[in-house]
């Protein structure tokens, strides 16, 4: 199963979000990370709506254990399902997300900056485990997940692709790091990858097979992407 990852506010963005933190209580984060019944933006060649009820199993099961990280950061534990400090719950909007953040030097940052409005998004990471497809396989709705995480974020650019990402992923092939975006960003467009494009996947693909000694979420997730379409 390939894992996922929605940001709310990119995904849905005509849906009616929130996400705040209050103080009276320590360091509490709520939000939303998924809305149900509203249509996504384009995917990549479809659209998706997620069903009520999608994430009923998952939040149930004690394994395995949900955490909620800092921008997918799996090194920045804020909360955990197991250890009682994240609470998820669906109501009639959606996944609603309220976690204790810890009073360190990882927890007061995430709080002030989503006071100040700096951090205004949620992303979840899942795997799909039963969907409903339409006959033009354009349209997905999902009706069950396995839910791994969820993370406040500062962004998620298109394509999974930062400059830091592009930066570091260019450094693994000796290329340019101008090169490496535009080739991305041709071989996910629905035209036709030049040869030299589909090289350049090839090696970002090879690059990473011997030791993918980076955890960072968008490479991860590019990286990810170009396993599912394996270039030519």
């Amino acid at each position: 199963m390939e894992r996922e990852l929605r940001v709310a506010s990119d995904v849905w963005p005509d849906a009616d979000f929130e996400i705040r933190a209050a103080s009276e209580n320590g360091l509490n984060f709520r939000g939303y990370a998924a809305v149900f019944d509203s249509p996504s933006e384009d995917l990549g060649g479809f659209r998706e709506t997620i069903a009520p009820g999608a994430f009923t199993n998952t939040i149930a099961r004690k394994s395995p254990d949900i955490k909620m990280f800092q921008n997918h950061n799996w090194d920045i534990v804020l909360a955990s399902k197991g250890g009682g400090t994240l609470r998820l719950t669906e109501d009639e909007r959606g996944l609603f997300v309220d976690a204790d953040l810890p009073d360190n030097e990882w927890g007061r940052p995430v709080r002030d900056a989503v006071a100040r409005g700096d951090i205004s998004s949620m992303s979840f990471g899942f795997n799909v485990t039963d969907d409903e497809w339409n006959d033009d396989h354009d349209e997905r709705r999902v009706t069950e997940v396995k839910l791994w995480e969820v993370s406040p974020v500062t962004s998620w650019p298109a394509y999974a692709a930062t400059s830091a990402s592009v930066r570091h992923l260019a450094e693994l092939v000796d290329e340019d790091a101008d090169k490496v975006e535009a080739a991305i960003r041709e071989f996910f467009s629905e035209s036709v990858p030049s040869p030299d494009t589909r090289r350049l996947m090839r090696s970002l693909l090879d690059a990473r097979e011997p030791a993918p000694t980076f955890d960072a979420s968008e490479q991860q997730e590019l990286l990810e992407r170009l396993f599912a379409k394996k270039p030519d």
